[in-house]
């Protein structure tokens, strides 16, 4: 079977490139972006196989080209703007292009080329201010909205389902919670670089990271994500649509103790909160914690389970780092240039 993913040279995208090719599955990539190389790398010695197409999810011309001849029988949507509140100012219309009307386009051309499965990798975010309401969060609670990111993510969801409904595509949506681990960099479209990458790259050049509190999340391991994303491309028809996809109500964890673990490899790190007067350099977005994902139907309609706990995390992502130290630059050099595998 070969699975399409857009968004395939970013964060997610390109953990879940690499966990199907890991699994044996023919895959075709799209981005507008160059796969790092260290991907192509990566990927290159199967078992499954990877093709990559330099493809703009709004561009439908080039997504039917893309799409044409290639028997895709499945589609793992993670092509998206992560906007912060500069973007929400200043180019409200280019997150809309891309994360409503780039998601339509992608559905209309499933309906073209007869593919039947369409797996939207959603967002926490689409449940808005409910965020910050007590938990666990579960995929019938009310949802608010307020950011241009939350307001995009749940107008993809519910278009992707109507559009699903219209054309007799099977939709299946999973909402992530905080999302860390290989492949993060700063790509021009992810303005909000998770606090544990920040903390990691403070760690990697010797300096403290101040935090403004201990900051809790149930953060998921990218490569987690990407096997409950791929879990879902074989849900049976019965299953429900909607379903949160984290490590589970009581396993997250603080970026302090994230800071602290560090310390294993970086023994004379400091990690701690900012004194009184002190500034914190480490943002953390949000002025409160934000309440963690049930995960409880995912866990009863497919075989995922979470692998991924702090320890487990951060011995596989530090050693990810030491294989791909490129991980820590501050810009994403892999942008400068675009190369095919086809």
């Amino acid at each position: 079977m070969t699975i399409l993913v857009t968004g395939a040279s970013g964060f997610v995208g390109a953990a879940l490139v690499e966990d199907l090719v890991s699994a044996g599955e023919t895959v075709i990539g799209l981005d507008r972006q160059s796969p790092p190389p260290e991907l192509l790398s990566a990927v290159a010695a199967g078992p499954g196989r990877a093709a990559w197409h330099k493809v703009d999810v709004t561009d439908r011309r080039a997504l039917a080209e893309a799409f044409a001849g290639a028997a895709v029988r499945a589609v793992i949507h993670t092509a998206t703007i992560t906007a912060g509140e500069v973007r929400d100012r200043t180019d409200p219309a280019g997150i809309v292009a891309v994360n409503v009307n780039g998601t339509l386009a992608v559905l209309e051309t499933c309906r073209d080329h007869g593919v039947g499965r369409f797996v939207l990798a959603s967002s926490n975010a689409a449940y808005g201010r409910t965020v910050f309401e007590p938990g666990p969060l579960r995929e019938a609670c009310p949802v608010d909205p307020v950011s241009m990111y939350e307001i995009t993510k749940f107008a993809a969801e519910r278009a992707a389902l109507r559009l699903g409904e219209l054309h007799g595509i099977d939709v299946r949506i999973a909402r992530l919670s905080s999302v860390f681990g290989p492949w993060e960099r700063a790509t021009g479209v992810r303005d909000t670089l998770s606090p544990l990458l920040q903390v990691v790259r403070l760690a990697a050049r010797g300096e403290s990271a101040r935090l403004p509190r201990p900051h809790y999340r149930d953060w998921i391991y990218v490569r987690d994500v990407a096997a409950g994303l791929r879990s879902l491309v074989a849900l049976p028809a019965a299953a429900p649509r909607l379903f949160n996809l984290g490590p589970g109500v009581g396993q997250g964890f603080t970026t302090l103790a994230w800071g602290e673990r560090l310390r294993t490899d970086w023994p004379d790190f400091d990690c701690r909160l900012a004194a009184p007067g002190e500034a914190a350099n480490i943002d953390v977005y949000l002025p409160h914690d934000r309440a963690p994902l049930a995960i409880d139907r995912l866990l009863r309609w497919t075989d995922f389970r979470p692998r991924y706990g702090l320890d487990a995390a951060a011995a596989d992502y530090l050693a990810w780092l030491r294989q791909y130290p490129s991980g820590l630059a501050e810009t994403d050099t892999s942008l400068l240039g675009f190369r095919s595998t086809l």
